[in-house]
């Protein structure tokens, strides 16, 4: 039996092109971090990361076996934004990617493999994941 989709979404590579020079010459000389987690939302995490390389400076996934697919596509420093287990650690910290931590014995684990990028993940109310 064919499979068959009930809904889809069409991306234009030049509209997401035209919206992300928007959004860069809104933010002036800050940088930009183009999140393509899951799949780039369902669009496709090379193509999407392809469109977006000129305009993004960094890139966001949400673990580490995307992080790996994304650096097949690009050469920008690569944000995990999810949790790592501590047998991911070795490898992000050796490949460079920056790791998202919330807490104190994150921070410890990364720091006893040498130095590490790290994004701090602060809970700001939601009870999820964070440092309070």
């Amino acid at each position: 039996m064919k499979e068959t989709y009930r809904c889809w979404a069409e991306i234009d590579r030049s509209a997401l092109r035209h919206n992300a020079n928007v959004v860069r010459d809104r933010i002036g000389s800050a940088e930009m971090l183009a999140v393509v987690k899951a799949n780039a939302y369902g669009h496709g995490l090379v193509g999407v990361a392809q469109t977006l390389a000129n305009d993004a400076q960094l890139f966001g996934v949400a673990n580490l076996d995307e992080a790996l697919a994304l650096r097949e596509v690009v050469p920008h420093p690569i944000v995990i934004l999810g949790p790592s287990t501590p047998e991911e650690r070795p490898l992000i910290a050796e490949r460079g990617f920056i790791a998202t931590i919330s807490s104190y014995g994150e921070a410890e684990a990364f720091h006893r493999l040498g130095p590490t990028v790290i994004n701090f993940k602060i809970d700001t109310g939601m009870g999820r994941m964070g440092v309070m």
